[in-house]
């Protein structure tokens, strides 16, 4: 039996949807659909049942994505709890070495104190050094590589 094509849950391009369908595709409630409706998503007709082209809804989506997008300039993290691009909190910035080529930015956001996450590329972290006043850090490969080993035995010694 051949695989199905695309995502599961995947809206197909060639299918029309009544919004109950709609609803029960993207797991929301009937009115949000109803909701994006007004705010732009196209339907075949007027009349009842509303349909909705698969590839309107694809369209849609990806839209609202783009707009929604927010690109982080130099200097910034993304934060989760403000949802904006936000400047960490200098001194508290540390990048820890994933694998050759990338690691990982830790941070507090200067607007709401919340740890904040990145994702970089040793290209983006050479030119934005400064800005953020880190040194890299060498990953750790193993426990024992440790520069306090924890030893966790009952000896005592004299």
């Amino acid at each position: 039996m051949p695989r199905p094509a695309g995502k599961p849950g995947a809206p197909k391009i060639h299918h029309s949807y009544t919004v109950e369908e709609v609803a029960k595709l993207r797991g929301v409630h009937k009115n949000t659909v109803r909701n994006w409706l007004r705010h732009g998503l196209p339907c075949l007709s007027e009349c009842k049942p509303l349909l909705i082209l698969g590839r309107d809804l694809l369209d849609f989506e990806w839209n609202r994505r783009r707009v929604r997008k927010r690109r982080c300039g130099p200097g910034q993290i993304y934060c989760v709890r403000c949802r904006e691009p936000r400047y960490p909190i200098l001194g508290t910035v540390r990048f820890i070495a994933a694998v050759a080529g990338a690691g990982r930015l830790s941070a507090s956001c200067a607007h709401c104190h919340a740890t904040i996450f990145q994702r970089i590329g040793d290209a983006r972290l050479e030119r934005e050094r400064d800005i953020w006043g880190i040194t890299p850090s060498k990953a750790k490969e193993h426990i024992g590589d440790s520069d306090q080993p924890f030893v966790n035995c009952d000896f005592k010694q004299e």
